[in-house]
């Protein structure tokens, strides 16, 4: 929708304002939303007043990001484009911030209950409103309608989700006359600072790349990659709220290491199972999916896709298997990784435009490369510290689904009919490969209590 109204350049830039919001979506609540999670799921028939807590907590520090992004808007300006062209638009995201705020602390505190019924809802009830909005609001006004658009997604999952919560008479929690928890907050800060300090260094490290490719292949440079962004935000949404609002709170409910590495097997073979065949759909098809999502502007993106995705595969298993860090009190392995994470991905960019000739592709690659890397790393050490092994049909599947994907991307790097025929017969040799009638019987089982719950 905003590719038909704002054209490639306007894709560029408003994904830099896209940008700014998801690093704001990190910093204004202090990592304290993951803690919630945790010590909710940890602990249900607590009684804490967690949002006046939170609310409390972060009231100053929201009102020095307001000043900060309204006085130094200019040098915002510049850190995004290199200009200042953008300030006012940058001055406008301040109404965003009690909006973010208050939007984390409930989501987080709706995963913590696994009520997922209710998430859901949210999420598509507020999704329909923002559309709706947004369509008109970009038409009429360009840049500035599309952030309305935006805004207005905060606003409108605020107020479902609150109205959902009580009528299931859940909103007693949120008690704004109690006083200042000290034992929660004390809780939740460990955790809350790591996952501040690395949501915080990822999102920057995504500004900067996007600057990166700014700098090197324009504006329209970054909308191609933002339109191929977007389709791995798109979908992958749904693998983040499998593991955001179901498995990380049943991890952190877990004591046993048995029990542990078992619902690690369980997750990642979901995640397989669920990824290998869209993936490998997005690879195929993806000149005819630039068309219906996009215009002919972004047919230059379509070398993007066999990258992108592929990475995209490498940084589920990647979460799958760092999911136990945080629960587990690893708080120093899971910045380190992160911290790795970010500097590879930004250094094998830098290295892939200053010594090779992939031109804009190497956006897409450095992506594949570094979330391998990151796979590696959190493989490496769940086998160490978890004494993580895989079952045979595990690893078997796994191999197989890497060597699929690979298989796939070479036959369609030109696509036509014999491409359509070696992609088909890869797809029926990985499933005979993988799954009898009891697997299948097994997998569906296992989507069944995903969706349910």
């Amino acid at each position: 929708m905003y590719s038909v109204f704002l054209g490639v350049n306007g894709m560029g830039v408003l994904s830099q304002f896209t940008s700014l919001l998801n690093f704001l979506n990190f910093l204004l609540p202090l990592g304290l939303p993951t803690g919630i999670i945790k010590h909710i799921a940890q602990n249900p028939n607590s009684n804490t007043e967690i949002f006046s807590s939170v609310i409390k907590i972060l009231f100053y520090p929201s009102i020095l990001f307001f000043l900060i992004i309204f006085f130094f808007s200019k040098d915002i300006s510049v850190m995004l484009f290199g200009n200042t062209d953008y300030y006012g638009y940058v001055k406008f995201l301040c109404i965003f911030i009690p909006f973010i705020m208050i939007y984390n602390i409930y989501e987080a505190y709706v995963k913590g209950i696994k009520d997922i019924n209710i998430y859901v809802k949210t999420l598509i009830f507020s999704s329909v409103i923002s559309l709706a909005a947004s369509v008109p609001l970009t038409y009429f006004f360009g840049l500035i309608g599309s952030l309305i658009g935006l805004l207005i997604n905060y606003i409108s999952f605020i107020l479902i989700l609150y109205i959902l919560l009580k009528r299931k008479k859940l909103t007693g929690i949120f008690n704004f006359k109690s006083k200042i928890d000290k034992k929660f907050i004390k809780d939740i800060s460990k955790i809350s600072i790591a996952i501040l300090f690395a949501g915080s260094i990822h999102q920057i490290s995504i500004i900067i790349l996007k600057r990166i490719t700014i700098e090197n292949f324009g504006t329209e440079g970054n909308g191609l990659f933002q339109s191929v962004y977007n389709i791995s935000i798109f979908y992958f949404g749904f693998i983040f709220t499998s593991l955001s609002s179901y498995s990380f709170p049943k991890i952190s409910g877990i004591t046993g290491i048995k029990e542990l590495n078992e619902e690690l097997i369980n997750t990642l073979r979901f995640i397989l199972v669920v990824l290998i065949p869209l993936i490998s759909f997005l690879i195929v098809f993806r000149n005819y999916i630039i068309l219906i999502l996009y215009t002919n502007e972004f047919s230059n993106a379509e070398s993007l896709f066999k990258y992108q995705f592929a990475g995209d595969l490498f940084k589920a298993l990647s979460w799958v298997l760092g999911l136990w860090l945080i629960p587990r009190s690893k708080i120093f392995v899971f910045l380190i990784l992160d911290i790795i994470l970010n500097v590879n991905l930004i250094s094998i960019y830098l290295l892939m435009l200053n010594y090779f000739t992939f031109n804009l592709d190497s956006v897409s690659i450095s992506y594949l490369c570094s979330y391998f890397l990151h796979f590696i790393l959190n493989l490496a050490v769940t086998m160490k510290i978890l004494n993580f092994t895989f079952s045979i049909s595990l690893l078997k599947l796994l191999i197989s689904s890497i060597l699929s994907i690979f298989l796939i991307t070479l036959a369609t790097i030109n696509i036509n009919a014999i491409s359509y025929l070696m992609v088909f017969i890869v797809m029926v040799v990985w499933a005979f490969l993988n799954f009898k009638r009891a697997d299948l019987e097994g997998i569906g089982e296992i989507f069944k209590q995903y969706f349910k719950k």
